[in-house]
Formats: structure tokens, C-alpha cells, sequence
């Protein structure tokens, strides 16, 4: 599949034969490539940012999100939109990330959430219904060192995870 990557890949699936993968490049930047009807890869896209981490990455009716951690601190968010096959542009949430750190985003339906551990080791939220997002982050409390790894079940149930300091596992929810 080529590349030149310097960290590990995110691949979603949004059905069957369409696959996505997103890495931060060796330049710093985040790029992504599709697999479209289950037997043909695309070539690399530049989807450019200035990334202090892996991306995150969610599939979701037809769509893939990315979310990254950039070198600013801030959370960034950039969707690929399948029906138009089109990136849109980077989107600024705010936030405090911890550095090293990508976020972790969920979706299911018309609801999306995303996470971040913080420079605080405090975990925060964001959540949007049909695309419009909270105007701040939710403190979710913490004492959590690890990037967050969320998980979406029973109708909008989320469930996150992340390790502390004393190496036990925390469970935000």
C-alpha cells in the first residue's frame, strides 16, 4: 500500500468493500487512502495538518471523520464525505490534548462524541447531534494518562477507557 508512515494506521469500514485507512506521514501531516467496492486502493491523499499523534478515525453513515491532536494542542476534526467523495476542511475544537496524545472519536446514528486526555490527566468531551457540536468540553474527571479508546454500544451507550497513573484502568461512561 506504500506510504511513509510514523506511527501506527487507523482503518474503519463504513460497509462492505469500503475501507479507510488514515496515518500521520512522516512529514507530520495526516493522510488517508480508500478502498472503494472491496478491490481497488486509491492512491495516498495529503489531508495536511500539523499532527502531534496518530489519528483517531470513525466510519459513519457512509462518512469517515478523523480526529487528530495537533501540534497546537488543540483537537482538529476532517470528514470524508462518501456520496460527494470529497474531503472537507479542518475543523478547530479546541482543547488542551495532552501531547503525544490523539484523541479517540465514536459515532453511531446522528450522534458523534469525541475524547481527549488532557495536559490536566483530566478526560474531555464533545458531542454533536446531526452534526452541531457542544459550544465547550465536558470535564469528565480523570486522573488518566493514556490516550482515551471509546466504544459506542446499545443505542448510544459510550463507554471510554484510559489508563492512570497507578496503572489500573479507568472507565468513564
Amino acid at each position: 500500500m506504500g506510504g511513509s508512515l510514523a506511527g501506527a494506521p487507523k482503518s474503519v469500514s463504513w460497509g462492505k468493500g469500503h475501507t479507510g485507512v488514515v496515518v500521520r506521514g512522516t512529514d507530520g501531516q495526516a493522510w488517508a487512502t480508500q478502498m472503494m467496492n472491496g478491490n481497488t486502493w486509491g492512491s495516498w491523499t495529503n489531508l495536511g495538518g500539523s499532527l502531534d499523534s496518530e489519528p483517531s478515525a470513525v466510519a459513519w453513515s457512509g462518512n469517515m471523520t478523523v480526529a487528530v491532536g495537533g501540534t497546537d494542542g488543540a483537537v482538529w476534526m476532517r470528514t470524508y464525505t462518501n456520496s460527494t467523495g470529497n474531503w472537507g476542511n479542518w475543523m478547530n475544537m479546541g482543547g488542551d490534548v495532552r501531547p503525544g496524545m490523539a484523541p479517540d472519536v465514536v459515532a453511531w446514528g446522528n450522534q458523534m462524541e469525541v475524547y481527549y486526555t488532557g495536559r490536566d490527566d483530566t478526560m474531555y468531551r464533545k458531542k454533536a447531534t446531526n452534526g452541531q457540536w457542544t459550544a465547550s468540553w465536558e470535564n469528565m474527571g480523570g486522573n488518566a494518562t493514556t490516550k482515551p479508546s471509546g466504544l459506542a454500544w446499545d443505542n448510544g451507550k459510550v463507554d471510554v477507557y484510559g489508563m492512570a497513573s497507578d496503572g489500573s484502568t479507568r472507565r468513564c461512561y
